[in-house]
Order: C-alpha cells, then structure tokens, then sequence
C-alpha cells in the first residue's frame, strides 16, 4: 500500500503497488484429489450462479479458487490467499483440508 485517502462517505480509497504475476504451478500429483472438491464446490446452486472457471490445472489458481469457495474461517482464507508462493499455499490448503477431515468438519 503505498497510500490512503479517507473519503467524506468514509469510503478508504488506497494506491496500492500490485505484486507480480505468478507463474503457473502445473497441479502435482498430491493435489489431483482437490479436483472432484472443487466440483462438487461449483456445482452447489449459489457457486453455479456466479459461472466461475474451474481452475483445474494451475495448482496456485485451484488453491486460490478453494480458498475463495470453501466455508471455512475468514482468518483461513486471509492466510492462504495472502501466501505468495503458490506451491507454499497449495500445500497449506492440503494441510488444512486434512485437519478438517480429521476433525470430521468436512
């Protein structure tokens, strides 16, 4: 954020400096199972309304769409879509997802 600006409607106006575009992350292996997840994600009718693109083969892009889509914590999804490796968060949402299993919340 390189500055702020407070509107008089108290709206936050920001400059922001936009990070680099990531490169993409061919879906390893481990993460083929995130696939039907996200399925059966988009297919739920408000999901299906918003006609979103399955990202279903750049590993960062599924992570990010997961994130997005999953109902968990908002802190959860702060802290993956902040992750600016793609691999480090595709593995952190395998890892979150397993803790939910565990936990029987998924």
């Amino acid at each position: 954020v390189l500055g702020t600006h407070l509107r008089l409607n108290f709206l936050i106006d920001a400059e922001v400096e936009p990070l680099p575009a990531e490169a993409p992350l061919p879906l390893p292996e481990r993460a083929l199972d995130l696939l039907p997840l996200l399925q059966q994600l988009l297919e739920h009718p408000v999901v299906a309304g918003l006609r979103l693109q399955p990202q279903l083969e750049d590993g960062g892009l599924l992570a990010n769409q997961l994130a997005q889509l999953l109902p968990i914590p908002e802190t959860e999804k702060f802290t993956l879509l902040t992750q600016t490796d793609p691999l480090q968060r595709l593995d952190q949402l395998l890892h979150l997802l397993q803790q939910l299993e565990e936990h029987g919340t998924l």
